[in-house]
Formats: C-alpha cells, structure tokens, sequence
C-alpha cells in the first residue's frame, strides 16, 4: 500500500513542487478553463516563487510524497 507523507517543503524541491503544481494545474484544471485565465493563473507558478512563498514567514508550503515521490505541494 502506498505511503503519504506531508511534511513542511524545503528549498531543494522547489523545481519538484512547481512541475508536479504546474502538471497537476494542467491535467485536472485545463478543460473546465478557458486558455487566456490559464495563463493568467500560471504565469506566477515558477521556481522563484515558490523558494519565496517558502521564505515568506506569514506562509506555509508543504510537500506531499507518495512512498517518498513528490506528488503535490
């Protein structure tokens, strides 16, 4: 059986946690949105935010793992 994990997020996976958003943002959300709000909604999902919503005390960022796999942030 699979093995979830939340933890707070680190420095280090901010690539992980901004593809694995990105993805999940582009396989679940895209149908039900037109492409103009899309992009509107993407165009902040990049590494460099997430290490600054990382660093941002009044923020809290957290990574999901499947049996030690990032699968969500």
């Amino acid at each position: 059986m699979p093995v979830l994990t939340v933890r707070p997020a680190v420095a280090a996976e901010v690539d992980a946690l901004c593809d694995v958003n990105l993805r999940s943002n582009r396989e679940i959300c895209a149908p039900d949105y037109p492409p103009d709000r899309l992009d509107h909604w993407w165009a902040n999902k990049h590494p460099g935010n997430f290490l600054k919503w990382l660093n941002d005390p009044k923020r809290r960022l957290f990574t999901g793992l499947v049996d030690q796999t990032i699968a969500g942030g």
